[in-house]
């Protein structure tokens, strides 16, 4: 984690520093609202914290990409090149293909190219949590300790259908539903089980009403039926980045402290749950009931296929980041700052943990070149 941690801090600071330049008003009630957010030191945490990422050589399935992209071979003129011998069923990830041709196309090296998503998915995911959080610093906090900013140097493209699936999400809170579609089928062209977030626009109600009950009802009869799901799997073990069965998928369940960790957004606004019903907007109901899903899913995992139903819930960690302190600052004044200094204290201690202890620690999986490095082989 000594590799890590210097660049956690420096973007903490800098997201920190953001905080503070960003102008804030208190209504009535003692809920705050940015009247005015900072960009510039915003933009300064991103930079940084996306940079680390893709000056990675090793981690996770990093090593598979990095083949993946040097194996492209170009032949034909342009555009022709880029659609050539391609497998246009969705589980061969095409968008993700001719991506990698026009990167190869433009002569970036294998470097650049783990740079240029790099920075799209954490750009865009920085983008959404800056337009949407009611606290920014929080938010960036939980993306780094919840380990959704560790996530983004192994799941290349689940990452990138992730990002996507940002954008379509916004396209929908702004009513541009056709958009929302399009984008969210795009992103199955990279990584096929984005169009899990078609059920989005089934899940804008209000926290904790009927329906919230009818989701949690049928996730427990998923949980018991997990023999038959097993079953289903094998059809879709491409989308993983690997070719896994069902065998690979039937091993131990998820870690607990990564479950009680998801399930903390969930169990807070259980407490809440008459208010929430009655004080949410579209969007801060949507980002809570997809925390839901996203813990729903852990659950699942409990009974077995930890790195399926880890990586299925991934799509809707992000939405936590966002959930909690939107949850946090409908408590009491008082108990606000408890549960915020509480979950600060228990995030950081899950993230010490998940990067020393469990999988063998960061260091033992991390390896990457230095910027300097990088700037002489951009291209190739």
């Amino acid at each position: 984690m000594f590799e890590l941690l210097p660049i956690i801090i420096i973007g903490l600071v800098f997201a920190g520093i953001s905080e503070k330049q960003s102008k804030k008003i208190v209504n009535d009630s003692g809920i705050v609202y940015y009247e005015k957010k900072d960009v510039v030191f915003y933009l300064i945490a991103v930079v940084v914290l996306a940079t680390f990422v893709g000056l990675r050589k090793v981690y996770n399935d990093t090593g598979v990409y990095i083949d993946q992209y040097n194996s492209i071979e170009l032949t034909g003129v342009f555009p022709n090149f880029l659609f050539n011998d391609i497998d246009w069923n969705i589980s061969s990830n095409f968008g993700f293909t001719i991506i990698m041709r026009l990167l190869k196309f433009l002569h970036f090296s294998d470097q650049s190219f783990l740079m240029f998503f790099a920075f799209f998915i954490l750009g865009v995911y920085f983008w959404f949590i800056r337009k949407y959080s009611n606290n920014i610093f929080l938010s960036v906090f939980y993306v780094i300790t919840m380990g959704i900013y560790t996530f983004t140097m192994g799941a290349l493209r689940q990452c990138i259908a992730i990002a996507i699936c940002l954008i379509a999400v916004d396209c929908f809170l702004t009513k541009k539903y056709a958009l929302f579609v399009l984008l969210v089928l795009f992103a199955t062209t990279f990584h096929q089980y984005a169009f899990i977030f078609l059920i989005v626009p089934l899940l804008s109600f209000s926290p904790w009403t009927s329906r919230t009950y009818i989701v949690v009802f049928l996730f427990l009869i998923g949980s018991f039926g997990m023999q038959s799901i097993l079953e289903a799997i094998d059809d879709f073990t491409l989308a993983m980045g690997k070719t896994y069965s069902t065998g690979s998928f039937s091993g131990k369940g998820v870690n607990v402290f990564r479950l009680i960790v998801v399930w903390i957004p969930t169990a807070l606004s259980f407490i809440l749950k008459d208010k929430l019903i009655n004080d949410g907007s579209r969007a801060e109901n949507l980002f809570i009931n997809l925390s839901m899903i996203n813990a729903e899913i852990m659950f699942l995992g409990l009974f077995g296929t930890a790195n399926y139903f880890a990586r299925l819930a991934n799509f809707f960690l992000i939405f936590q980041t966002i959930s909690l302190p939107v949850i946090i600052q409908k408590y009491p004044v008082a108990e606000r700052k408890f549960l915020t200094t509480g979950s600060i204290i228990g995030y950081s201690l899950y993230f010490i943990y998940a990067n020393t202890i469990a999988q063998g620690g960061f260091d033992n999986n991390y390896f990457g070149i230095s910027f300097f490095d990088y700037i002489n082989n951009i291209f190739v």
